[in-house]
């Protein structure tokens, strides 16, 4: 690889750390900062992911973060990363997890209908003013605007005026 650091989550931080790359944690919707051995046993569990994006981005903790490249570290980390993301104890941990649910009992009727429930409660946005989904408040204006304008494009062209 021709980089030294890498601005990833999730699978692509995984890959670049495996790859020898020293790596921010970092998307539109947060950062994590850099990875290092001393907290990748807390970034790992949560796959470099949403969950580890507790920091906003801002052009001052990324250069606070690129500031605190060790390469020495990074080199520490990739090596744990390829030992964590290697195949055959991905593969074990799978197959201990299968095992113990299916030696669980089946799952009392009544409480897996409230689980779901509870879940899609909390999961699922509720309104379009639900301050989690702010993309569904923009989505509908949108759609009302594309609405307007078809409406006007229709009157328009048949209004006598228009028509050459």
């Amino acid at each position: 690889m021709q980089y030294d650091l890498v601005f990833a989550t999730a699978r692509m931080a995984i890959e670049a750390l495996a790859a020898g790359c020293a790596v921010i944690v970092c998307d539109s919707r947060g950062m994590a900062g850099m990875v290092s051995c001393a907290n990748l046993p807390r970034l790992r569990p949560l796959n470099f992911g949403l969950r580890s994006l507790v920091h906003p981005v801002s052009v001052e903790r990324l250069l606070a973060e690129i500031d605190n490249y060790d390469a020495a570290d990074a080199e520490r980390t990739a090596l744990r990363v390829g030992l964590m993301a290697s195949l055959e104890p991905t593969l074990d941990r799978l197959i201990q997890l299968y095992g113990e649910a299916m030696a669980q009992p089946p799952p009392d009727p009544a409480a897996h209908q409230a689980a779901t429930l509870a879940f899609l409660r909390e999961a699922l946005p509720r309104t379009r003013t639900d301050r989690r989904w702010p993309w569904m408040a923009e989505r509908e204006q949108l759609t009302a605007r594309i609405d307007q304008l078809e409406r006007d494009l229709a009157d328009a062209r048949r209004s006598p005026a228009a028509r050459p």
